[in-house]
């Protein structure tokens, strides 16, 4: 099959390999060196936060209240999580009190599923950090019945709230919109910090940088990469510390704990425990998280420990470990039903994949991933909704997920667009979404006139483009190294193109192993590997004349003290190889 690529700008001389990708991710040359070495100078003035201060004022009088009942309600993701351990630590610090932290039974988000009644019994101060700024009946009801409500959220909303202090970066003059819950979260913190002359909400900084990357913000903003500098570099949290160091082989793979690595191999354990989790073990994550409670001793639930005590933190590990290979299993399952829907159905016919199963087909939380999963194999927008009874009729519910090199960029916009959905609400490429089930096929026909002319065929975006006889290893080996990537700056992608196959420079390894890998050996010295591979298609690589060009991913491979340069190979294109004679 013919793979489509492109340069994402013209290939410079006189620029590095770092340079050369970050100027073709539009940081300019002369602005990359203040980015790569962001630091506190770019993390923006909390008092641009409007509200701020009345919120900060809001929570430390009812810090000094010694009958006030303060709880938080924690929103279905890692920056949720995140979001709500920064403000209960801080809390717990200031004043030694332990809010009540309410946790969402599934993926809800907000007071949608909240019992507002029992709240109003059981609290006097309600935070909501990284939701409800779109809640104002909600709100209202709680305020008018009594609860004083803070909110520190970034979700785009219509306006403030007139019955709680909402907290929003996208509602002020903040200059940093692509800002997470967490982030808006630790600001209040450090507001709070400069009322009462403290100096605490820095040593949560890790927290907030995990949940910056754990809801993907844009790693273009100076301030994003701040905090990730500053708090990936010194992670003080005991639970996050010893993930990341269970974790060091992975990490290490990609140079270490950065925006990227901690996207692969932590964000997807702690996503998996928040959606997928009974409540027992979200609430063994969460008390991990919390300073004041990750010591506590528990018994033991790992195979050949069980009854043995050990700290929170420790059985948080295991536990979320157990939930990841839960989660993984439910989703294989739900791949192969979806998978026979799209082949049976047709569904790749339509602008949109939309797969469409009942209540007890899936669940709940793993739809974002099957949907993640079916887009990146089929290139190409992607719904997977969920039939849910409501008073009002049945309605479909769900995720959405763009591809990458989708011409249409807001996927969310253009199904809002629509007008027969209940809502679209989340990124632009990765969002919740519902609609009436009525209203499903006229769904489809409008988003299917909406799409019409887009060609889904993608086009790969890449840094360089070499020829077999010219891959320079040096440039392989120090794209491998970088340490820059993140959302709105992904991975460098290279194209090689007509590598000559022939018996001598190609290698079938690992089969007897059961992991077949061909292995190409360029004449520069750089190897070009393309794992998951067979026997049959190495024969098929190796018979005749063939010609192959590939886009792939720069690697290094380290063994007994060597460092061999490697191109991992993403696509390829095999062609018979034709001899031009000149006569």
């Amino acid at each position: 099959m013919k793979i489509d690529y492109k340069l994402y700008k013209p290939t410079l001389d006189s620029l590095t390999p770092q340079q050369q990708i970050l100027y073709n991710r539009d940081i300019p040359v002369e602005e990359q060196i203040n980015w790569l070495n962001a630091y506190w100078n770019d993390v923006n003035d909390f008092h641009l936060l409007k509200n701020i201060k009345d919120a900060a004022v809001m929570i430390i009088n009812h810090c000094m209240w010694t009958d006030s009942k303060i709880t938080i309600l924690q929103d279905s993701d890692t920056d949720g999580l995140t979001s709500s351990a920064i403000i209960a630590n801080y809390i717990h610090r200031i004043c030694s009190k332990e809010p009540t932290i309410l946790i969402h039974e599934g993926k809800a988000h907000g007071l949608a599923d909240i019992d507002l009644d029992n709240i109003i019994e059981t609290t006097s101060l309600l935070i909501i950090p990284d939701a409800a700024s779109n809640d104002y009946e909600q709100l209202k009801y709680l305020h008018d019945n009594g609860v004083d409500i803070v909110v520190a959220d970034h979700h785009h909303c219509e306006k403030y709230s007139e019955d709680a202090i909402v907290v929003n970066n996208q509602l002020d003059d903040y200059p940093n919109k692509n800002f997470c819950g967490a982030g808006v979260t630790w600001q209040l913190c450090r507001q709070i910090d400069e009322l009462l002359h403290f100096d605490y909400a820095n040593d949560l900084v890790d927290l907030c940088a995990l949940g910056l990357c754990g809801d993907m913000m844009d790693y273009h903003e100076k301030e994003v990469r701040a905090l990730v500098n500053i708090g990936y570099s010194n992670v003080k949290n005991k639970f996050f510390k010893a993930f990341v160091d269970k974790q060091e082989f992975s990490l290490s793979k990609m140079n270490g704990l950065n925006y990227l690595s901690s996207s692969f191999y932590v964000v997807p354990y702690i996503n998996a425990c928040c959606r997928t989790g009974e409540m027992v073990e979200k609430r063994l994550l969460l008390n991990a998280l919390l300073d004041y409670k990750c010591d506590t001793m528990i018994p033991s639930s790992k195979r050949g420990e069980k009854g043995k005590e050990v700290p929170i933190w420790q059985e948080a590990i295991t536990v979320i470990e157990r939930v990841k290979r839960r989660q993984t299993k439910l989703q294989d399952e739900a791949m192969e039903f979806f998978e026979y829907q799209i082949q049976s159905k047709k569904l790749t016919d339509n602008a949109i994949i939309t797969c469409v199963c009942g209540k007890d087909d899936a669940e709940p939380g793993i739809l974002g991933l099957v949907a993640n999963k079916i887009q990146a194999k089929y290139q190409h927008p992607t719904l997977v909704l969920q039939e849910v009874e409501e008073e009002d009729g049945v309605h479909l519910k769900g995720s959405a997920r763009n591809y990458s090199y989708c011409p249409v960029e807001d996927m969310r916009s253009l199904c809002e667009d629509t007008g027969v959905v209940d809502y679209a609400a989340g990124h632009g490429s990765a969002f919740g979404l519902s609609l009436p089930l009525e209203n499903f096929y006229e769904f489809l026909d409008k988003t299917n006139e909406q799409y019409k002319g887009v060609d889904f065929k993608p086009v790969y975006l890449v840094d360089y483009i070499w020829n077999y006889d010219n891959v320079n290893p040096k440039y392989v080996l120090n794209i491998a190294e970088l340490n820059i990537y993140g959302q709105g700056i992904p991975e460098s992608k290279v194209v090689v193109e007509d590598i000559t196959l022939d018996n001598v420079n190609v290698q079938l390894l690992g089969e007897a192993k059961g992991h077949p890998t061909i292995k190409i050996s360029l004449p520069s010295g750089v190897d070009i590997m393309k794992f998951k591979s067979s026997r049959e298609e190495f024969e098929e690589w190796t018979s005749g004349e063939k010609k192959l060009t590939i886009v792939g991913t720069c690697s290094k491979n380290s063994w007994m003290g060597n460092i061999t340069p490697q191109i991992l190979i993403d696509d390829f294109e095999l062609e018979d190889y034709e001899e031009e004679w000149v006569f």
